[in-house]
């Protein structure tokens, strides 16, 4: 059978859209505002708007008019600038209607009063946290022992699945800590996993799910910690029902102005259907990098989802992004790597060309046994912090023509009196780029972080540009010196080359091989023996069950006599041989630290050994690396 849903349709002759103040009709009281600005849009014809004109009016809740303004000038869109008095904190009423009273319309207009960590975006789409600008950048599921680090290294948001997972004190405690290191969270409103499961998504808002989001929303809304709600994660692929999404969006921006709804696309149809859905769009065009190749899908995409955001927002809705910093192929896609730093900073600068103030890349607890991920990313998070002031003046940028189909630059002039230019090539063949320059430019310009100085010619810039390169230029010789990519990537080679530690027989890259009792499914489990001790090992899938083991084949019999284990919960490990088709135990684990445990016992010669473990503290075998030794 069908599934029927009401619809309402509405007919509404004139209507109103606010400029000023810009965001949600609410004035925030870091903002001076002097007059309510916007446009008022018309569905009847001019002949009648012309007879009777239009008058615009501000009233208390009390209907007592605080500001009357009649416009003689009538469009089909009529712009006004409506001179108010100064308000106190509450609640207002903005009225357009002819002056026959016939026709009218009107919307609520909120003095905000100032509350701690409150967050708006401006006309430019830029947001401000407590009045100041902020960008956001960050990652999604940062663990808790690495905040100080991804504070450290730049990052000031995160993305958390899993607050509907925690208890009232551990969410408060973890949002407290958040606070304390310097983080702004964004989590879902949603008091129970139940609200995110497939099937409710695609029936209308309930009376109960809205009023249990409403309580949690109210919980948690003052919280300084909090930066946004995260409204949903692709809808498009449950799918969502649009008036779902919305009703979601509308329920949290009135119970909480003081903080935007964000709503993840995987598809640029998915940004139109649901762009009543948020104010904030952050999409995952992810490219998919193939091994031995390039990107799977064009990664041209990447600009191309912002492009569709700020079209489909119609420049009202802020442009986020979620780029791949992941290797798919650890989720069970065939022949997929991770990106590289290349491809990585492509990805942040196609992004930042087309628009983005704010980044939250996917995903911190999958990229760190990849150094060419966390080693490439310590220095685009310093780029861009280093850049942030330019990136955040969006009212400064210029669109540049530019040659090639696959490239795409902007300048950014006068900031602070220095030019920008950020150009990227999303070809997978080098080519020759003309960037073209306004009248007035520099023709001296110093390309940041690569030592070199490039010099127009004809009003223009010319360079050879290879596979998905990124240019930035800069007036700004100190800035431009202040970074190098060839450091970034010598770091990135020492980073992979250190995975392959001296005597460590275990090592993946040595041929060996490894099976597992079980293993949590579409993860790459073959990642506790890829060298990185804090990435993402072995997960297996049978919770409180135990023993549970993995077995490695070496491709010669090696001698060894010590065993590391990088994992933090295990109690109970063992390191066993075989002898005589029977797996023979030669040493229990001893815990050296919080994160490692050490294995030591006479000097033996094998061909496999296994690891047995027998107990956790949280009835997992969760284990980030083990490495097996001579001695």
């Amino acid at each position: 059978a069908l599934m029927q849903f009401p619809e309402t349709v509405s007919y509404t002759p004139l209507s109103i859209v606010l400029n000023q103040p810009f965001y949600r009709n609410c004035i925030f009281s870091d903002q001076k505002i002097f007059a309510l600005k916007g446009m008022i849009k018309s569905g009847l014809s001019l002949d009648v708007l012309r007879k009777t004109g239009l008058t615009v009016t501000l009233e208390s809740t009390e209907s007592k008019n605080l500001a009357t303004l009649k416009l003689t000038k009538i469009q089909e869109k009529t712009d006004f600038s409506l001179a108010i008095p100064p308000l106190a904190d509450g609640k207002y009423i903005l009225t357009a209607a002819t002056s026959d009273k016939k026709y009218k319309t009107s919307i609520e207009v909120n003095k905000l009063k100032r509350q701690e960590g409150q967050v708006r975006i401006d006309e430019n789409l830029t947001t401000y946290v407590d009045g100041k600008k902020f960008f956001p950048y960050g990652w999604f599921s940062i663990k808790q022992q690495h905040l100080s680090r991804a504070v450290k290294e730049g990052c000031n948001v995160l993305i958390d699945y899993n607050a509907y997972y925690k208890t009232d004190a551990q969410l408060k405690k973890w949002l407290d800590d958040l606070h304390a290191a310097g983080l702004k969270a964004i989590i879902y409103p949603y008091p129970k996993r139940s609200y995110n499961n497939n099937e409710p998504w695609g029936k209308p808002l309930s009376r109960a799910e809205a009023d249990g989001i409403r309580g949690f929303v109210r919980k948690w809304k003052n919280h300084p910690a909090l930066l946004a709600w995260y409204m949903g994660d692709e809808p498009e692929l449950r799918p969502a029902l649009p008036a779902r999404m919305t009703a979601i969006y509308n329920l949290c921006r009135d119970e909480d102005p003081y903080h935007p709804c964000v709503l993840l696309n995987d598809t640029m149809d998915g940004i139109r259907k649901y762009i009543d859905g948020g104010d904030v769009f952050n999409p995952d065009p992810y490219p998919l990098f193939l091994r031995g190749g390039n990107a799977a899908q064009p990664i041209e995409k990447v600009g191309k989802f912002i492009d569709t955001v700020l079209e489909a927002g119609k420049k009202r809705k802020a442009a986020w992004i979620t780029p791949q910093a992941f290797n798919y192929g650890d989720y069970g896609a065939v022949n997929n790597r991770a990106p590289n730093f290349l491809e990585l900073r492509n990805m942040q600068y196609q992004a930042i060309i087309a628009g983005v103030q704010g980044f939250t890349w996917y995903t911190w607890y999958a990229a760190q046994q990849y150094p060419q991920i966390t080693v490439s990313m310590e220095y685009l998070t310093k780029e861009a912090r280093t850049l942030e002031y330019v990136i955040l003046s969006p009212e400064k940028r210029i669109i540049l023509k530019i040659s090639g189909k696959l490239t795409r630059s902007v300048m950014y002039r006068d900031v602070n009196g220095q030019s920008f230019i950020f150009a990227v090539s999303n070809s997978t063949k080098p080519e020759n780029v003309t960037i073209q320059l306004p009248k007035g430019s520099p023709d001296e310009w110093y390309v940041i972080g690569e030592n070199r100085v490039v010099k127009s010619s004809g009003g223009a810039i010319r360079e050879k540009f290879g596979k998905y390169d990124t240019n930035l230029y800069t007036t700004d010789a100190r800035l431009a010196a202040s970074l190098s990519v060839k450091e970034a990537e010598q770091k990135v080679a020492n980073g992979l080359k250190a995975l392959a530690r001296p005597g460590n027989h275990a090592f993946i890259g040595n041929g060996v091989k490894i099976s597992f009792s079980s293993s949590k499914s579409r993860w790459d489990n073959t990642h506790l023996i890829d060298g990185s001790r804090e990435g993402r090992g072995w997960i297996d899938k049978t919770f409180r069950k135990f023993p549970d083991w993995a077995e490695i084949k070496f491709g010669n019999p090696v001698t060894i006599g010590r065993a590391e284990l990088f994992c933090a919960k295990i109690t109970d490990a063992e390191l066993q041989v075989k002898q005589n088709s029977k797996w023979k135990t030669v040493a229990k684990f001893k815990r050296v630290s919080p994160s490692q445990m050490t294995a030591k016992f006479p000097s033996i010669k094998t061909a496999v050994v296994r690891l047995l473990i027998k107990g956790s503290s949280d009835g997992k075998t969760e284990i980030n690396e083990l490495e097996i030794y001579a001695k």
